[in-house]
């Protein structure tokens, strides 16, 4: 990165320069207009206007102050002039700016070199910044990669995600991959999951650990006159995808319209003696319908497909 010097400042500056020298002419006539007392005319030569002039020169503000507000400002850059260190901050801005020495107003030097300061320390914040970041991407990118280096995957995850990952790995790569999640007290909730071309509502559960240990899936939720036209469908496809996966189900059940009770999964396919237990079926809520699965690992085993 390029040192900014006090000569480099300067330069960006002057770009500014003469739009400042109109705004501050504009402001002092504004603020110096005659009123109805004659005695008016003369504000010009005034200290009054001087020290109005010396304001606007040096800080570029155009409000109108008090007197009282103008000799505060006039007092406190008295008193930074008075200070030792302001002979070498005048002889800086002087080689800076290539003024005569007689042609800098005392608070020039002064208010130059605080906006120069200013920008340092901004530069240096976001430097900083920028510094932090870079550390905490490789500690969570070493998280990551310690958090998985165990763990092997499966058939059946989803979004190559491995049974037994941590909570906190899990969030650091969904952070990583920009993959949108909500947390609840019971699990983390996804949307838009995609599997076997559908498209899905997942839940993802942990246990006391904090292990993932468990995931569901669900599809759209229909009313009842879309059950065996849309939703049936929806649960075959499922079913083949484990499937092929896992090969043919333990057991396949036909499940009528009323064995279909709210609060529960009525299983038309179920893979009960592996790791992980799929099971796939029908639910219904609120009397909309949807097709869903449970998959749930044995993270005392390490014998998943």
């Amino acid at each position: 990165m390029a040192i900014i010097t006090p000569q480099k400042y300067f330069n960006l500056l002057k770009i500014n320069f003469l739009t400042l020298t109109v705004i501050i002419i504009a402001a002092v006539c504004a603020s110096a207009a005659p009123s109805s007392n004659p005695k008016s005319l003369a504000a010009k030569d005034s200290a009054d206007y001087e020290l109005r002039t010396e304001y606007l020169i040096c800080t570029g503000d155009t409000t109108t102050l008090t007197m009282p507000q103008l000799n505060k400002w006039k007092k406190s850059m008295d008193s930074l002039v008075a200070d030792r260190g302001y002979r070498e901050k005048f002889n800086s801005y002087v080689r800076a700016t290539g003024l005569r020495p007689q042609d800098v107003k005392p608070c020039e030097p002064i208010i130059f070199f605080e906006r120069f300061e200013r920008q340092l320390a901004e530069m240096d914040k976001f430097v900083e910044t920028q510094r932090l970041r870079k550390e905490k991407s490789y500690r969570d990118s070493m998280s990551i990669v310690n958090g998985l280096k165990n763990l092997k995957p499966c058939t059946t995850n989803i979004l190559g995600i491995p049974a037994g990952i941590s909570k906190e790995v899990l969030l650091l790569i969904f952070a990583r991959d920009s993959i949108k999640s909500t947390e609840t007290p019971e699990f983390l909730r996804m949307d838009s999951v995609e599997f076997e071309g559908m498209v899905f509502t997942a839940a993802l559960y942990f246990d006391e650990r904090g292990r993932y240990y468990k995931y569901e899936m669900e599809t759209k939720a229909l009313a009842a006159q879309e059950l065996d036209k849309t939703v049936r469908e929806w649960a075959n496809q499922l079913s083949k995808a484990y499937e092929k996966r896992l090969g043919l189900a333990g057991k396949r059940n036909r499940i009528g319209f009323h064995d279909i009770k709210q609060g529960r999964l009525s299983i038309q396919t179920a893979w009960r003696g592996t790791n992980p237990t799929v099971l796939v079926g029908l639910a219904v809520h609120n009397n909309l319908y949807y097709a869903k699965t449970v998959v749930t690992y044995n993270l005392q085993s390490d014998k998943q497909k």
